[in-house]
């Protein structure tokens, strides 16, 4: 009994998931799911719809295009001619193409995929900057804290 207990995690979550029922549920089609993202694609920046949903949404149907085009098999893959027949009947080739665009001119794309700014390098010279700097704020912080202790007492 008292081994019983002390057995390993996945021996007692493999007990368990024996008695749980599995439910397994069918999975759609890839190609189910392309009016859903074709749908995404059309709510542009003027509706209520996110510029970032629908140009994300865009990407997604270029990368099932691409996807084809690359050659790709398997349990995932889509005809891209059935990615752009869907595309062109739901979005149209020029509303799929400015969903793009308007998420690249957004404020948080673009300053996403500007370059980071570094930091200069430390040099002797620049440590002694930071150095000094450091020092005259701390020389600061402390006549700031006299004169507020020298004020509250007279």
């Amino acid at each position: 009994g008292r081994r019983a207990a002390a057995g390993s995690a996945p021996a007692a979550a493999h007990h368990v998931a024996a008695r749980v029922p599995l439910r397994r549920e069918r999975v759609p089609p890839p190609a189910a799911h392309l009016p859903m993202l074709a749908d995404l694609a059309r709510v542009g920046a003027g509706s209520s719809g996110s510029p970032h949903v629908a140009g994300l949404a865009a990407v997604l149907l270029g990368c099932c295009l691409a996807s084809d085009a690359d050659g790709g098999a398997g349990a995932w893959h889509v005809d891209a001619h059935a990615v752009l027949d869907v595309v062109t009947a739901r979005v149209g080739l020029n509303e799929y193409f400015t969903r793009w665009e308007e998420m690249r001119r957004t404020a948080e794309f673009t300053a996403a995929a500007a370059a980071p700014v570094l930091a200069k390098a430390l040099t002797r010279v620049t440590a002694q900057r930071l150095a000094k700097s450091d020092a005259e704020q701390q020389l600061q912080r402390r006549q700031q804290q006299q004169r507020g202790r020298g004020g509250d007492g007279g």
